[in-house]
């Protein structure tokens, strides 16, 4: 079997070269990937002779699949190796009928190919002609739109086969190769009676004609124009005709057929009110277009069902040479506006016909500030899409008021600014009549756009004019430092923190500064920024007492709590509502590194307490963050006494939660009083030996000044807790203690009975 592989490897690197065609997609992969061996039958150039030592191998199955589902025949088919296909066939005739990952049989691919003399061996080995690939399409049908007459006239003559069976789009034979412009085709099946040449599609209503016209396709379009049964006048579901089809794409043979031969009416409206002229005024830029337009006589104010005109159309789509036609006519109104209120000075603007803005702006009737129903004006669309050229033309007009503003308030110098169009910008600031700091509805300034998006060159602009309000603030209360902040927009914020008269402090509504969101995003450099104004109060809360500290503490930013904490005036203490001060909530989230960092100022109060009168280590302990009141009893100023009110200490707090590791930590800590009684009189020993705690109870009585004879209020000692308990072992240990310190006392010197 080795000298097998190595054989076939030799066949491979020296018989198979991979192919590509439109039809065929990817080449082979190699002998041992996908089918293997098999698939280099297809690849191979004819090859015959190895070929057959590969289909004589045991094992070899011609019915196994590649990653596109196509098999060895599938692959040769397509390609035109007619010997391989015959050898294939041969050994297994069946695999004509398998069908790929698009449902393609291999009569498909030869008849998309236009292999003849395979389309006729496989039809002769019971190929199923009137198969359906996912497409909805025959092989018949591939063939026809991909010109290969000789095919189609081999699949037609299968008596099965009805030449107007469509596709899954409703598209016939005649219709593919009409679109296609295959003359030969189409002569063909036009000399079938059986074949309608008026026969549409299904998703466009288009019929053979106006795909031909369409596409441009002039001498196909006589073919069918010749046929005794077309109807040339047949429009689509839009009510569109071949006429406005080739009108559209100025295809000016094909018109001068339609018009000669079918006297075809460039009048004929489609359903939305459009003509042929209509639509060859938007997209034919040739000479002709204004010939025929004058051999035509139309009116040229005559406007379609969204009230749009001649000029409209053209100066949308750039047709200079039919707008100049159209502006030396006296009875064009170059202001009639559509049914949006657009003028054709809107249009051109808009779509960036730069010629024909031009054009319309030498008329000195029109009126550049008329504006559509959203209440933009050719100078705010020219802004809003970016549009240099056109805001020169435009500002060159001493009547346009450059401070018009849309229905959502945005004027051109705030849409140019939210774009970043630097030079649109300049344009209209060069403007003394321009306001730059004209808010839109929603109290947004240009300059607050520009901070916003990053457009540091924009706000530099701005920042120039004099008479430019850096801090005002939008609805909401955000001012352009806190947008720039907001967004992490440091070269921004750096241009705004460099004027004097820019306020780091202002806060929107929620009461939030930008140095608190600054904090609460955690970029450094920003919080950095903010920290080097020396008048930038860090302590200021928002609405819910929420510090900037708070933020970074609550986000885990910790380098910037770290600069907040360089800063002396931060209060590390303060609380939000709820009284949860920055190392309360560090605490809470198990945060120790953030600890640490607030536990080196010393302005930090450890003993801080809550509404229950529980300090840090209280919480530490019922949390069960050892580490945390490690780091608290670390600090010197820490009372570990400091009573609940409850009257509880965290050493006894400790013992009830039986949290023997907190026992021990607290006890290590020199100044921890282990007699110290709740408001019922309780000690730390008495609750251990209470809840049967036998380490904590040994901790305590290791302590030197412990005292196991207390009684609490009600006359109950650490033993008789024991005993009522009944836990021998902790009886046990207190009775030892006892005698350990009698014997002490007996043993001591000068003691006498």
């Amino acid at each position: 079997m080795t000298a097998v592989l190595r054989f076939l490897e030799r066949v491979w690197t020296a018989f198979c070269r991979p192919v590509r065609s439109r039809a065929l997609g990817s080449p082979p992969v190699g002998p041992y990937g996908g089918p293997g061996p098999l698939r280099t039958l297809a690849a191979m150039r004819g090859n015959l002779e190895v070929a057959e030592v590969l289909l004589d191998l045991k094992g070899v199955s011609l019915r196994k699949k590649d990653h596109e589902g196509r098999t060895p025949l599938s692959w040769a088919a397509g390609n035109g190796y007619q010997e391989i296909v015959q050898a294939l066939l041969r050994k297994d005739s069946a695999t004509s009928r398998i069908v790929d990952n698009i449902s393609r049989t291999p009569l498909f691919w030869a008849a998309e190919n236009g292999k003849e003399d395979i389309v006729n061996l496989l039809l002769k080995k019971d190929a199923n002609a009137e198969h359906v690939d996912s497409r909805g399409q025959t092989a018949l049908i591939c063939a026809a739109e991909n010109g290969h007459e000789g095919v189609v006239k081999i699949l037609l003559q299968q008596k099965s086969i009805n030449p107007d069976t469509p596709d899954q789009d409703g598209r016939t034979l005649l219709s593919r190769a009409a679109g296609g412009g295959f003359e030969g085709v189409v002569t063909f099946l036009l000399g079938r009676k059986e074949v309608d040449p008026n026969v549409a599609d299904i998703r466009y209503g288009r019929t053979p004609l106006s795909w031909a016209a369409g596409n441009g396709y002039a001498t196909v379009t006589r073919l069918l124009l010749a046929h005794k049964d077309i109807n040339p006048g047949l429009a689509d579901k839009t009510g569109r005709t071949p006429l406005s089809w080739a009108a559209q794409y100025g295809h000016e043979e094909v018109m001068k057929v339609l018009v000669e031969q079918t006297e075809a009416s460039p009048m004929t409206r489609d359903i939305e009110g459009r003509t042929p002229i209509s639509w060859a005024a938007e997209h034919w830029h040739g000479e002709s277009c204004i010939s025929y337009l004058e051999e035509a006589g139309l009116g040229l104010d005559l406007p379609d069902n969204d009230g749009r005109t001649l000029l409209s159309w053209a100066a949308a789509g750039g047709n200079v040479r039919l707008v100049k036609y159209l502006l030396k006519h006296e009875d064009v109104n170059p202001n009639l506006a559509d049914r949006g209120y657009r003028t054709p000075l809107s249009w051109a603007t808009a779509l960036g016909s730069q010629e024909a803005v031009y054009l319309l702006l030498q008329r000195t009737d029109v009126d550049p500030n008329l504006a559509d129903r959203d209440g933009y004006t050719p100078l705010l669309w020219a802004a809003a899409m970016g549009s240099q050229e056109a805001v020169q033309r435009l500002l060159e007009r001493t009547d346009v008021n450059p401070n018009l503003a849309g229905k959502d308030g945005g004027t051109p110098l705030l849409l140019a600014a939210a774009k970043g169009s630097h030079g649109a910008m300049q344009l209209l600031l060069n403007r003394t009549d321009v306001n730059p700091s004209l808010p839109d509805k929603g109290g947004r300034t240009p300059l607050s756009w520009a901070a916003a998006n990053g457009a540091r060159e924009a706000a530099q602009l701005l920042l120039k004019r004099a008479d430019v309000d850096p801090n005002l603030a939008d609805r909401d209360g955000q001012t352009p430092l806190l947008f720039a902040t907001e967004r992490g927009n440091q070269e921004t914020m750096q241009l705004l923190l460099e004027r004097t008269d820019v306020n780091p402090n202002l806060a929107d509504k929620n009461g939030r500064t930008p140095l608190l969101f600054a904090a609460a995003i955690g970029i450094p450099e920003v919080v950095r920024l903010l920290l080097e104004r020396a008048d930038v109060d860090p302590n200021l809360f928002d609405n819910d007492n929420e510090t900037p500290l708070l933020f970074a503490l609550a986000n885990g930013n910790h380098e910037a709590m770290q600069l907040l904490l360089e800063r002396a005036d931060v209060d590390p203490n303060l609380g939000d509502k709820e009284g949860q001060t920055p190392l309360l909530l560090a605490l809470a989230n198990g945060n120790h590194e953030a600890i640490q960092l607030l536990l080196e100022r010393a302005d930090v109060d450890p003993n801080l307490a809550n509404n229950d009168g529980q300090s840090l280590l209280f919480l530490a302990i019922a949390m069960g963050r050892q580490k945390a009141l490690q780091l608290f009893l670390n600090r010197t100023d820490v009372d570990p006494n400091l009573a609940d009110k409850a009257g509880r200490t965290p050493l006894l707090f400790a013992t009830a939660m039986e949290n023997q590791g907190a026992v021990q930590l607290i006890l290590e800590r020199a100044g921890v009083n282990p007699n110290l009684a709740d408001k019922d009189g309780r000690t730390p020993l008495s609750w251990a030996a209470a809840n049967r705690s036998q380490g904590v109870v040994q901790l305590l009585l290791e302590q030197d000044d412990i005292d196991p004879s207390i009684a609490d209020n009600m006359g109950l000692t650490p033993l008789k807790w024991a005993t009522r308990n009944w836990h021998p072992r902790i009886v046990g240990q207190l009775l030892e203690y006892r005698s350990r310190t009698i014997l002490k006392t007996i043993q001591r010197p000068g003691h006498s009975w």
